[in-house]
């Protein structure tokens, strides 16, 4: 068993993240995480208090993206715009996007930041 060395931005540090964070740093995971390798951005910073030690936090979401291999978006549909419009302009090409917002497309997300791999997923806590 040995670490994944990609690095992880979570854009949204709620309980969704915190979930997804969780079984990302599981000891028992086969690849488990170090929280090193995750950056943690939230407009409520007291949120990354939940999470513990060892995470990094950014000042906003465009530095935790320009840090990150992996792109979690994880905030809820009524912030995306305003995420979104604050990350496009970053060079994602090598990035991967995983959005977890349901109604917002693929197509949307990439029309605005224009980019790279956008994957869904549709976590359940």
């Amino acid at each position: 068993m040995f670490p994944v060395m990609k690095k992880f931005a979570f854009i949204g540090a709620g309980n969704m993240a915190f979930a997804i964070v969780g079984g990302l740093t599981a000891k028992d995971s086969s690849m488990p995480v170090l929280p090193a390798n995750i950056i943690l951005y939230d407009a409520v910073p007291a949120q990354y208090v939940k999470f513990g030690e060892g995470f990094k936090s950014a000042k906003n979401a465009r530095e935790a993206v320009q840090e990150a291999d992996i792109v979690v978006l994880a905030v809820k549909p009524q912030n995306y715009d305003d995420v979104l419009a604050e990350i496009a302009g970053t060079d994602m090409q090598k990035k991967i996007v995983i959005t977890i917002a349901a109604g917002i497309s693929t197509e949307y997300i990439a029309k605005r930041i224009g980019c790279c791999a956008i994957v869904r997923a549709m976590p359940n806590t």
